[in-house]
């Protein structure tokens, strides 16, 4: 709508965040536009030049542009996700209505948020600008997923004598419930460590090699269980990844007491470096410092860094968990922490819900908005979580030998399983 008599728009461009689009199409009174579509690293942009003229104060000139993505929605065995990103800030943009229409076959959402400012029978959700405040919208469809598991772990001894050495299994979290259904070869023993990581020990002998083989199956949960909140002492405490001493963190953000405000600073701050994968020691990490002061240069283990330096500045209870991450779209969701495309997120402590809650800054930053701080998908898979340490246990994928033998780490979709009542012996 033209505010002026005597200035009217000659084109337009929307920038999307996403990149698999398809069947892009403008119109405006009946007439095709070609459009020109440029797609980045994790956005696509629009634009156009309009085919009529509209000239005069409060004149409007409507136009409709239609296109299909693959990056709203993602099915993961039974369970969907809907991501319906922000659009761009306009302050010339007065009114915003969203409508998602999803198959009756969905059910209720397990989650959703904003809350709808209305709804149609069961699968139609209308959102505008009173209830959005130019968020973005997010919804899950189920509520437990299931995965098969298979890993290997490739051990290496450069001595002349045995050495003894311990792999990270899979670990149960206030998420996630492994069941190990075989190790080849059995361990020695397991045991526990202050993180809760499962430790298996094993012997190799001088200048052996032993390759480990564990088949296991995982089910996710959305609602996380109550966790007890042993020794979290431990986990406000400075290393050197995590220093919270240094100049750079100590003399400022003062303002970032919450969990909240500080996972909103880290994905506004920093931003991922798609590059920086492909280069040598690509996953060498410089910690909390190196993030502050290389924002463009970062990854997700430097996202991870920065919230768990600041959190634990503020006395709150945080750690790193590494792990494995399903993604459709590796532009807007990576995961590349290894060739065994591991991934970084954090955990903190909610004491109000007496657990350990899972948050994403790296995927809220390159989805540019999804919220990965309430809500995280069904997709992320732990394998070690750093507590103590910030490197250490390796996580499963990262146990490799000069005869490397390709990737390490299998995981596949599974229907609902089984999972007996545990008996010890």
């Amino acid at each position: 709508k033209n505010n002026l008599s005597t200035v009217y728009a000659t084109s337009f461009s929307l920038s999307l965040n996403q990149t698999k689009l398809d069947s892009v199409r403008v119109t405006q009174n009946g007439k095709n536009i070609t459009p020109d579509v440029k797609s980045t690293q994790n956005l696509t942009n629009i634009s156009f030049d309009f085919a009529d003229k509209v000239v005069g104060k409060d004149k409007e000139n409507k136009f409709k542009i239609t296109f299909k993505t693959a990056d709203v929605a993602q099915n993961n065995g039974s369970i969907w996700e809907v991501n319906i990103p922000k659009l761009e800030t306009d302050d010339n943009t007065n009114n915003q209505t969203i409508t998602l229409k999803v198959p009756d076959t969905f059910g209720s959402p397990t989650y959703i948020d904003p809350k709808p400012l209305k709804l149609e029978g069961q699968n139609i959700f209308i959102f505008n600008a009173s209830n959005l405040g130019n968020r973005s919208i997010s919804a899950i469809f189920g509520d437990t997923q299931y995965y098969r598991l298979n890993l290997r772990y490739q051990l290496n001894n450069p001595l002349t004598q045995n050495l003894a050495t311990q792999i990270a299994l899979p670990p149960d979290t206030a998420y996630q419930q492994i069941m190990i259904e075989n190790i080849d070869p059995k361990p020695i023993d397991i045991q526990v460590d202050p993180d809760g990581n499962w430790l298996a020990s094993y012997k190799l002998p001088p200048s052996g090699n032993l390759l480990v083989n564990l088949t296991a199956a995982i089910k996710l949960s959305f609602n996380p269980k109550k966790t007890p909140a042993n020794n979290l002492d431990n986990y406000l405490r400075a290393t050197d990844l995590w220093n919270f001493n240094a100049p750079k963190i100590s003399d400022k953000l003062q303002i970032l007491k919450t969990p909240q405000s500080i996972y909103d600073f880290v994905v506004y701050r920093l931003n991922y470096n798609f590059d920086r994968l492909s280069q040598t020691g690509a996953s060498s990490r410089g910690g909390a410092s190196f993030a502050l002061a290389y924002p463009n240069q970062t990854i997700c283990t430097d996202f991870s860094d920065l919230f768990i330096a600041l959190a634990r500045k503020n006395q709150i209870p945080s750690r790193e968990v590494q792990g494995f991450a399903l993604s459709s779209n590796d532009k807007l969701r990576p995961i590349s922490l290894t060739k065994d495309v591991l991934h970084s997120w954090v955990e903190y402590y909610d004491s109000t819900k007496e657990t350990w809650t899972q948050i994403d800054p790296t995927w809220g930053n390159t989805t540019k908005g999804i919220d990965y701080f309430k809500k995280l998908d069904l997709n992320h898979i732990v394998f070690a979580i750093h507590g103590q340490s910030p490197t250490q246990p390796l996580p499963a994928g990262a146990y490799k030998t000069s005869l490397s033998l390709g990737k390490d780490v299998s995981v596949v979709v599974v229907p609902k399983l089984n999972f007996p009542d545990p008996i010890v012996e």
